[in-house]
């Protein structure tokens, strides 16, 4: 076993357990239940581990048919947002600086939206596939330093499954689903309350009970497990960009360490992405990643301004109809402008 290589992170027993109910509770009640603590106990354990770490809802973009997009760039670039729903920026360093751009687009729109990308990026990577970091087998806990320790050796050993697997089922959703998941992808536990309350601030009026109904039917379902992110916004961001035969595997077998929080992958053009923080000992992983693998990191580590930022969003009604195949004219109840001025944060 190796020290994990991700700086400061001190983690008590009691928050462990608890991070580790976490990706398969998905309310307050269910951690409850996994862990045997008490109610008031959960609450003060994830206001310190929230000091450290995030904690999101991650959807099943491809039952969405919603696909990330990134794409790398020397400068800034024109595209059309009629074809995606939320957008990233952010500056990213390494030989020189970068624009990074990240999209969720609806599927059936992927190549208008790539075309209308000008100048053309110099790399895209499409998430046909995606994983977040979970706790695994290959993690140990170190009662005595209060830190995780992991196996490197076991993890590159592990056998790699290259058959991509596709949920081919397609799920309705309307906006207001897509409004709760928004909200919960900023913290997992977000209250219906909350996110009445924040629509108000939209000017929007919906009712709890209603949006109870929408989580407890549509947005369950939605649902594919929580997600703990490591790092907080002082600690430098890192993207890895990977080129090669081998990039999923490599990709896949790295989110398993803290130290990353999320991997795409785009197994039609070899290409997949990593983001999570910077570590003075990332170069001595990155070697052994080299010596054993087909894989090339495209410009290097970049290093990225902002670990996440905020964005704005903006839903045409029509293309939501279109992907879900619902009649949702109730998304005309919300006004566009004001989609347009609110900000979130998304995963990517």
């Amino acid at each position: 076993m190796c020290a994990l290589p991700l700086p400061n992170l001190k983690i008590s027993r009691k928050e462990w357990e608890v991070i580790k109910a976490i990706p398969s509770s998905q309310n307050l009640m269910s951690l409850v239940r996994e862990t045997n603590l008490p109610y008031s106990t959960i609450r003060y354990v994830l206001g310190k581990i929230r000091k450290k770490a995030s904690i999101h809802f991650i959807p099943d973009f491809w039952s969405m048919r919603l696909i990330p997009i990134t794409t790398v760039h020397k400068k800034s670039l024109e595209f059309n947002t009629a074809y995606t729903f939320l957008t990233s920026k952010q500056v990213a360093y390494s030989d020189q600086a970068y624009v990074i751009m990240t999209n969720l687009v609806p599927y059936s729109l992927i190549e208008d939206f790539v075309k209308s990308i000008r100048p053309a990026p110099l790399i895209e990577v499409r998430g046909l596939g995606s994983e977040f970091w979970t706790p695994n087998n290959f993690l140990e806990y170190d009662p005595v330093s209060k830190s995780l320790k992991c196996s490197l050796s076991g993890l590159f050993n592990m056998k790699h499954d290259s058959r991509f697997k596709v949920d081919k089922r397609v799920r309705k959703y309307d906006w207001i689903d897509l409004v709760i998941i928004l909200m919960k992808v900023n913290y997992a536990y977000t209250k219906m309350s909350e996110i009445r309350e924040t629509l108000r601030e939209w000017g929007v009026n919906i009712s709890e009970q209603l949006l109870c109904y929408h989580e407890r039917n549509h947005v369950r379902d939605l649902w594919r497990y929580n997600a703990v992110f490591f790092g907080t916004h002082k600690d430098p961001g890192l993207l890895l960009v990977l080129k090669g035969g081998d990039s999923e595997e490599v990709a896949r077998k790295l989110v398993k360490i803290p130290l990353f929080n999320l991997c795409l992958i785009d197994h039609e053009n070899g290409t997949a992405l990593l983001r999570g923080y910077h570590t003075l000992k990332l170069n001595d992983l990155l070697r052994t990643v080299h010596e054993r693998y087909d894989v090339e990191i495209f410009k290097g580590p970049l290093f990225v301004e902002k670990p996440r930022a905020t964005y704005s969003i903006s839903i045409d009604s029509d293309i939501l109809s279109n992907i879900t195949n619902t009649d949702i004219t109730s998304v005309e109840k919300m006004p566009k402008e004001t989609w347009e001025n609110t900000n979130v944060k998304i995963l990517f």
